[in-house]
């Protein structure tokens, strides 16, 4: 939930990154590991940026947030969702998303 009301002349463009970068390892295992991280840069662009790194590994995902704009709980919450729609991706590629179900 945002902790206030949002500013009418602020654009909603960029306020959200989402970023994917896959660097392949020389030889990946069978298993990929997962990391969830949330960083303190002290510094955030955007009022949320999630970057996805894959090296055909480890899959870790970061969250980096406005703290005036959103309580850890919530990005928390958005982190777990995020993962239970990566891990159901691929446990079924071919079903819809719009099938799966909230936690």
């Amino acid at each position: 939930a945002l902790k206030r009301k949002l500013d009418p002349s602020r654009g909603p463009l960029f306020q959200v990154t989402l970023t994917l970068n896959h660097v392949p390892a020389p030889h990946a295992p069978d298993g990929q590991t997962w990391e969830i991280d949330f960083p303190d840069t002290g510094s955030v662009l955007d009022d949320l940026t999630i970057e996805v790194n894959d090296n055909d590994v480890e899959l870790s995902v970061s969250f980096e947030y406005r703290t005036d704009l959103f309580e850890r709980r919530t990005i928390e919450k958005l982190a777990a969702d995020f993962e239970l729609v990566l891990r159901r991706g691929l446990e079924a590629p071919d079903r819809p998303l719009a099938h799966e179900e909230r936690s």
